[in-house]
């Protein structure tokens, strides 16, 4: 009998630092869940910011022919 009470004494010391673990692996996840979207939010914004690039480079070139057009009258 004193066998059992020590046996459990010491799988309540193991089942302890396990759930401890448990609630640390979850909140690791949710911080990679978080990571993931945050990734995703900022790949959809640098192709926002790569198509106004783009749209910037042709208002340049625009402004380039119309500024060569005004120069050369």
């Amino acid at each position: 009998d004193a066998q059992m009470m020590e046996f459990e004494s010491t799988s309540k010391q193991f089942e302890g630092p396990n759930t401890e673990l448990e609630s640390k692996e979850r909140q690791c996840d949710r911080q990679l869940k978080e990571l993931h979207s945050k990734e995703k939010h900022f790949e959809g914004r640098a192709k926002e910011l790569e198509s106004k690039d783009k749209q910037l480079e042709g208002r340049g070139k625009e402004f380039e022919s119309k500024k060569e057009e005004f120069e050369g009258r």
